[in-house]
């Protein structure tokens, strides 16, 4: 039916405002799109340590950005513009902010 569960990210600040109905999702359209697992799983964790103690769980959050902010970056920087698993790097980057907070 077309129909996706997730969030499409514009490329270009300009973009935001497109219709969602004249959206193509693939290469090289200037959209990337994050699944619901990609923004769950982070999510669970962040409330999970926020429900102990709230300035643990945005330091949490703010790894988990970026890991957003990684992802986006090899993304942009790969040559050809196929489609890539999200979750490595943002659960990587959300499970070493909980390991800094877990020690410190």
């Amino acid at each position: 039916k077309g129909v996706y569960f997730g969030i499409i990210i514009p490329s270009k600040s300009k973009d935001f405002a497109t219709q969602q109905t004249s959206l193509k999702l693939g290469s090289g359209n200037g959209f990337g799109f994050l699944g619901g697992g990609d923004i769950a799983l982070p999510l669970m964790l962040i409330l999970s340590v926020a429900s102990i103690n709230l300035m643990d769980g945005i330091i949490v959050s703010l790894f988990s950005l970026l890991g957003l902010l990684l992802l986006h970056f090899v993304f942009v920087l790969k040559k050809e513009l196929k489609p890539m698993p999200g979750l490595p790097p943002l659960v990587f980057m959300t499970i070493l902010g909980y390991l800094i907070v877990l020690i410190f």
